[in-house]
């Protein structure tokens, strides 16, 4: 048992070490001895649990994409009847809500965001675990909202679904300038209501739902 948690720890200071430096440096600046280093490990031991830099990568961007999903969006509709218009209304807000705590709240690890983006932006390897695990799985959440349409998703669909995953791209990864430029510290409050009021009014409009209902 001493033994599993001892690797299990290791396997955690691998993860962190290269998230980290990711979003430090960008998934092509980070090599395996910046890994080891950062880490108090070994070259050896990250290719023991891991394979490869590729598969760590992988391994990474999977820790992230499920502690995210876990904590914002896991069972947000478990207790919503979808089959009423009332029930789509707050499953919106419920939505909209989960990308803006995934946004604004501080709780994770500073990396974390920062990985998602480089992982985005990368164009590699790395982007079927983004639509498999992320992607598909936001929009299967979007699919219970819908009715009436058949099983095949309208194009208008993916249009607001990356409007809205813009949106968080680019409040989370570009916070710095964007708070400076409103010669603030952080995002005040009223300015996270009214995102969040237009990200609902945006999913409204495309469901078809009445307004404010939600709230």
């Amino acid at each position: 048992m001493a033994k599993y948690a001892s690797s299990e720890r290791t396997r955690e200071a691998i993860i962190t070490a290269t998230g980290e430096l990711v979003a430090e440096r960008g998934f092509d600046n980070v090599s395996i001895r910046a890994i080891a280093n950062r880490s108090n490990t070994n070259v050896g031991s990250i290719h023991y649990h891991f394979g490869s830099k590729e598969k760590l990568f992988e391994a990474v961007l999977i820790y992230v994409i499920d502690w995210i999903w876990g904590r914002y969006f896991e069972g947000i509709f478990d207790e919503i009847d979808l089959t009423t218009a009332q029930g789509r209304s707050v499953a919106i807000r419920k939505l909209a809500q989960a990308h803006m705590e995934g946004i604004f709240q501080d709780e994770k690890p500073y990396w974390y965001n920062k990985v998602l983006f480089e992982a985005v932006g990368s164009e590699s390897f790395l982007d079927d675990i983004i639509i498999e695990e992320f992607v598909s799985r936001d929009m299967e959440l979007m699919d219970q909202i819908r009715v009436g349409e058949g099983h095949e998703r309208p194009v208008s669909m993916y249009v607001v679904y990356h409007i809205l995953a813009g949106v968080c791209v680019f409040h989370s990864n570009f916070k710095g300038i964007i708070i400076k430029s409103m010669k603030l510290q952080e995002y005040p409050k009223e300015y996270q209501t009214i995102l969040e009021d237009m990200i609902v009014e945006l999913l409204e409009k495309h469901f078809g739902e009445e307004p404010n209902k939600g709230k």
